[in-house]
Protein backbone atom coordinates (compact mmCIF):
# COMPACT_ATOMS: atom_id res chain seq x y z
CA UNK A 1 0.00 0.00 0.00
CA UNK A 2 1.16 3.70 -0.92
CA UNK A 3 0.01 6.62 0.94
CA UNK A 4 0.80 10.17 1.15
CA UNK A 5 2.01 11.51 4.39
CA UNK A 6 -0.14 14.29 6.41
CA UNK A 7 3.01 15.75 6.96
CA UNK A 8 3.95 17.76 4.38
CA UNK A 9 1.36 16.87 1.76
CA UNK A 10 2.73 15.91 -1.37
CA UNK A 11 1.54 16.92 -4.57
CA UNK A 12 1.89 15.58 -8.48
CA UNK A 13 5.38 17.21 -9.56
CA UNK A 14 6.68 17.78 -6.16
CA UNK A 15 10.24 15.59 -6.01
CA UNK A 16 9.49 12.58 -3.12
CA UNK A 17 11.05 9.68 -1.43
CA UNK A 18 9.44 6.83 -0.03
CA UNK A 19 9.90 5.09 3.20
CA UNK A 20 8.74 1.43 4.21
CA UNK A 21 7.17 1.50 7.18
CA UNK A 22 5.66 -1.11 9.00
CA UNK A 23 2.16 -2.02 9.28
CA UNK A 24 1.74 1.34 6.71
CA UNK A 25 3.44 0.15 3.38
CA UNK A 26 5.11 2.69 1.65
CA UNK A 27 4.65 6.68 3.22
CA UNK A 28 5.26 9.24 -0.02
CA UNK A 29 6.96 12.63 1.39
CA UNK A 30 8.34 15.17 -0.05
CA UNK A 31 11.95 15.27 -0.24
CA UNK A 32 12.67 18.46 1.74
CA UNK A 33 10.16 17.27 4.45
CA UNK A 34 11.44 18.37 8.05
CA UNK A 35 10.17 15.22 9.28
CA UNK A 36 12.27 12.76 7.36
CA UNK A 37 14.86 11.87 9.51
CA UNK A 38 18.13 10.94 7.77
CA UNK A 39 17.98 8.05 10.61
CA UNK A 40 15.21 6.56 8.38
CA UNK A 41 17.81 6.26 5.18
CA UNK A 42 18.10 2.57 5.12
CA UNK A 43 14.43 1.88 4.92
CA UNK A 44 13.89 4.55 2.17
CA UNK A 45 13.34 3.77 -1.50
CA UNK A 46 13.34 5.47 -5.03
CA UNK A 47 10.19 6.62 -6.19
CA UNK A 48 8.21 8.57 -9.02
CA UNK A 49 4.91 9.92 -9.14
CA UNK A 50 2.89 7.63 -11.43
CA UNK A 51 1.77 9.77 -14.74
CA UNK A 52 -1.70 8.35 -14.27
CA UNK A 53 -1.93 10.46 -11.24
CA UNK A 54 -2.18 13.58 -13.44
CA UNK A 55 -5.80 14.58 -13.35
CA UNK A 56 -5.97 13.83 -9.61
CA UNK A 57 -6.80 16.16 -6.93
CA UNK A 58 -4.11 16.23 -4.21
CA UNK A 59 -4.44 18.05 -0.58
CA UNK A 60 -2.33 20.70 0.78
CA UNK A 61 -1.99 23.90 2.72
CA UNK A 62 -0.87 27.18 1.99
CA UNK A 63 -0.36 29.82 4.84
CA UNK A 64 -0.14 33.05 4.00
CA UNK A 65 1.27 36.03 5.83
CA UNK A 66 -0.21 39.58 5.22
CA UNK A 67 -1.33 43.02 6.40
CA UNK A 68 -4.63 43.58 7.66
CA UNK A 69 -6.52 44.93 4.43
CA UNK A 70 -10.12 45.15 4.85
CA UNK A 71 -11.58 42.28 2.20
CA UNK A 72 -7.96 40.94 2.08
CA UNK A 73 -9.26 37.58 2.19
CA UNK A 74 -11.53 38.02 -0.89
CA UNK A 75 -9.02 39.06 -2.89
CA UNK A 76 -7.73 36.01 -1.76
CA UNK A 77 -10.38 33.85 -2.46
CA UNK A 78 -11.08 35.67 -5.54
CA UNK A 79 -7.18 34.99 -6.95
CA UNK A 80 -7.30 30.94 -6.04
CA UNK A 81 -11.16 30.61 -7.86
CA UNK A 82 -9.46 31.85 -10.94
CA UNK A 83 -7.03 28.71 -11.43
CA UNK A 84 -8.41 25.46 -11.47
CA UNK A 85 -7.99 24.35 -8.10
CA UNK A 86 -10.94 23.52 -5.20
CA UNK A 87 -10.73 25.46 -1.71
CA UNK A 88 -11.43 22.48 0.89
CA UNK A 89 -11.10 25.39 3.71
CA UNK A 90 -10.15 29.10 4.83
CA UNK A 91 -9.49 30.42 7.97
CA UNK A 92 -7.85 33.65 8.91
CA UNK A 93 -7.20 35.50 12.44
CA UNK A 94 -5.10 38.51 13.11
CA UNK A 95 -2.07 38.20 14.83
CA UNK A 96 -1.63 41.54 16.00
CA UNK A 97 -3.41 44.60 14.81
CA UNK A 98 -1.84 45.19 11.41
CA UNK A 99 -0.91 41.87 10.02
CA UNK A 100 -3.22 38.39 9.76
CA UNK A 101 -2.52 34.90 8.89
CA UNK A 102 -4.79 32.93 6.33
CA UNK A 103 -4.51 29.41 5.67
CA UNK A 104 -6.14 27.61 2.97
CA UNK A 105 -6.08 23.87 2.52
CA UNK A 106 -6.51 23.46 -1.24
CA UNK A 107 -7.34 20.00 -3.72
CA UNK A 108 -4.57 21.39 -6.29
CA UNK A 109 -3.41 18.80 -9.47
CA UNK A 110 -0.27 19.70 -9.70
CA UNK A 111 2.77 21.46 -8.41
CA UNK A 112 2.20 23.28 -11.14
CA UNK A 113 -0.82 24.76 -10.34
CA UNK A 114 0.07 25.50 -7.11
CA UNK A 115 3.22 27.90 -8.18
CA UNK A 116 0.38 29.68 -10.29
CA UNK A 117 -1.79 30.29 -7.68
CA UNK A 118 1.38 30.93 -4.86
CA UNK A 119 2.68 33.84 -7.83
CA UNK A 120 -0.20 35.11 -7.96
CA UNK A 121 -0.99 36.20 -4.43
CA UNK A 122 1.95 37.07 -3.91
CA UNK A 123 1.67 40.00 -6.24
CA UNK A 124 -1.04 41.24 -3.89
CA UNK A 125 0.87 44.23 -2.00
CA UNK A 126 -0.20 43.08 1.38
CA UNK A 127 0.60 39.66 0.78
CA UNK A 128 4.13 39.16 2.06
CA UNK A 129 4.85 35.28 2.91
CA UNK A 130 3.47 32.31 1.59
CA UNK A 131 4.69 28.87 2.74
CA UNK A 132 3.21 25.43 2.62
CA UNK A 133 2.07 24.09 5.90
CA UNK A 134 4.48 21.17 6.77
CA UNK A 135 3.01 19.58 10.50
Amino acid sequence: SVKLANCCQPVYGDKIVGFVVKGKGIVVHRDNCPNVASGLAERSIDIAWDKEATGTYFDTTLKITSFDKRNSVADMINIINSHPVIIASVSSSKIDSNECITKFKLQVKSIDDLNHIMIALGNISEVYQIERVVK
